[in-house]
């Protein structure tokens, strides 16, 4: 009887397949918009404020001088359940809005002594308007106002402060007359949790 012996041949496995470039290549366009979208977020704003009315996630807009700088991203209590906490997201480069003279307050349409203000926003809905500050490092949160402030901070003049031991019922921009002259207006202070009047 005889014995055939052949040497078995090797062949090489691929380490790799064709298939797998497509998901590869997928991964690493996932990772950039992540990156991307990551890096260039704009500052996160907290505003404190009593009431949200008209202020949703992710459609209130933020505006400065009737342009978009920002959106609101979520509302909801603070942990005492007393006042509403707004997180919102300024776009990219918006940093330099930001200091501790800035001022935020919420536009719609309002009746007052002084006329109709805000209609535009019977359509479109409700915004947060934000005059930018200049001066002093970013506090923690801001308080939400109802209305716009009286002045800028810029404006010329003397700003006044009454204390007293209970909020007034006053409303504001009640002018303030001397012998017939309106000479200023008053405006009440913002109830937040740091500050009551």
């Amino acid at each position: 009887m005889e014995n055939k012996s052949g040497e078995a041949k090797v062949q090489k496995v691929k380490n790799w397949s064709p298939v797998w470039i497509f998901p590869i290549v997928t991964a690493l366009i996932g990772a950039w918009i992540l990156f991307y979208h990551y890096s260039h977020q704009g500052p996160e704003v907290t505003l404190i404020t009593t009431n949200a009315e008209g202020i949703e996630g992710g459609k209130t807009r933020i505006k400065s001088r009737s342009v978009d700088v920002g959106v609101v991203e979520s509302a909801t209590l603070t942990d005492d359940l007393t006042h509403v906490e707004i997180k919102a997201r300024l776009n990219s480069g918006m940093q330099k809005l930001l200091h501790n003279d800035s001022v935020f307050w919420v536009v719609k349409p309002q009746v007052g002594r002084e006329g109709i203000s805000g209609l535009g926003t019977l359509l479109s809905g409700a915004y947060i308007e934000l005059q930018p500050g200049t001066k002093g490092s970013v506090p923690a949160q801001y308080p939400l106002l109802d209305s716009p402030p009286l002045a800028s901070p810029d404006a010329k003049g003397s700003v006044f402060c009454w204390k007293a031991a209970r909020r007034a019922s006053c409303r504001r921009a009640i002018r303030c007359c001397s012998a017939a002259i309106a000479w200023g207006q008053w405006k009440p202070a913002p109830s937040t949790r740091r500050n009551v009047v």
